[in-house]
């Protein structure tokens, strides 16, 4: 700002104030006493009264400065600026009594748009909230997650353990009804066949119960229903429930015979600590076919097993039952009573047949 206006508001400030003017012209009454003036001070009044009016003038000019210096503060952003401004527009609120508007109209426009922004915002959560009543229930990726979990389920289950359950007492005491054990695939499928003193799981024969059994006389079914995928998949989706479960007393090429309470297999007892009771029937004597095994329940008089219904194909064997997992007192895995295991009977311990 130049020195000019400052002088001029410093003057313009003297002249309007009563007081100031009554000091430098003392012979000039301001009050409101009426008086009688001579011309002279009638002269002088009129030029207070000038003066006055020239004040009035330099306040708007120095208004309309300071507003125009105020802008460009801003706009250059700096705090030199800004103080020279804020000081400016008190000089101007002292002398005028008035501010001079420091919103232009480009602030005008920003508050507009921050405004409109803010009903951009509101409506933000109808939008967000269409698109989750447009969004699928099951996508791709649930799919993709699903498929290959049903996947992994059914090559576990086909190729390498399954869970099952005890429905009935034909294997007391060794399960109880409810038992829940894990029957192994990988020992079957890779390592070795059936043997003497497992435990398996199997499909009975459908002659057992007065039926055809599937595919019979047509080898094309035959082989589709005796797959063991087909079967796996029957497993899986829980249409397998004629499942039984019992332990091998013989295998292909030998003889079996119960007689006298004994089990007798190639013509020696055999000595089983994991049966109930001693059999109350008599088995005549037979040898297992090749392809087929003998099989009993521990519970011998009350287990619907091969000495009813004769050798089990080896095709019909599903899985070795190894582990015991329910009830929590059994938790573990199940004994070895083959015929290499050494918890079988010693020699002398056999026992004797009494003809």
């Amino acid at each position: 700002m130049l020195p000019g206006r400052h002088t001029c508001l410093e003057i313009s400030a003297s002249h309007t104030n009563p007081t100031v003017l009554r000091n430098l012209h003392p012979r000039l009454h301001l009050g409101s006493r009426p008086h009688h003036r001579s011309p002279r001070q009638a002269a002088r009044s009129q030029h207070a009264q000038h003066h006055g009016r020239r004040s009035m003038q330099c306040t708007a000019t120095a208004s309309e400065d300071q507003s125009r210096d105020v802008g460009t503060s801003r706009s250059h952003g700096t705090s030199q600026g800004n103080s020279t401004g804020s000081s400016s527009n008190n000089n101007a609120r002292g002398v005028s009594g008035s501010a001079p508007p420091l919103i232009s109209g480009k602030s005008s426009e920003v508050e507009g748009s921050g405004s409109g922004g803010g009903d951009g915002s509101g409506d933000q959560p109808d939008s967000e909230g269409e698109q989750n009543q447009k969004q699928p229930l099951i996508t791709k990726d649930d799919i993709q997650v699903f498929g290959i979990a049903l996947l992994c389920s059914f090559f576990i289950r086909s190729f390498i353990a399954e869970p099952r359950f005890i429905p009935s007492l034909s294997m007391f005491p060794t399960f109880d009804i409810g038992d829940r054990l894990v029957a192994e695939k990988i020992t079957y499928n890779f390592r070795r066949k059936p043997v003497a003193g497992d435990i398996i799981i199997f499909h009975p024969e459908r002659s057992i119960f007065g039926e055809v059994d599937q595919g019979s006389g047509n080898p094309v079914l035959s082989a589709i229903f005796d797959n063991v995928a087909f079967k796996s998949l029957r497993a899986f989706a829980g249409l397998d429930d004629d499942v039984f479960i019992k332990r091998i007393v013989a295998v292909e090429g030998d003889t079996v015979e119960v007689k006298k309470g004994k089990l007798i297999v190639n013509g020696k007892p055999k000595c089983e600590k994991y049966i109930n009771e001693e059999p109350k029937y008599v088995l005549k004597k037979l040898t297992v076919p090749p392809g087929h095994i003998f099989v009993m329940g521990d519970n011998r008089n009350n287990s619907f097993d091969s000495h009813l219904w004769g050798p089990l194909p080896l095709k019909n064997v599903i899985a070795r039952a190894v582990f015991t997992y329910w009830p929590v007192t059994k938790f573990g895995t199940l004994a070895d009573y083959t015929d290499s295991a050494s918890v079988q009977c010693q020699p002398g311990q056999a026992p004797a047949l009494v003809d």
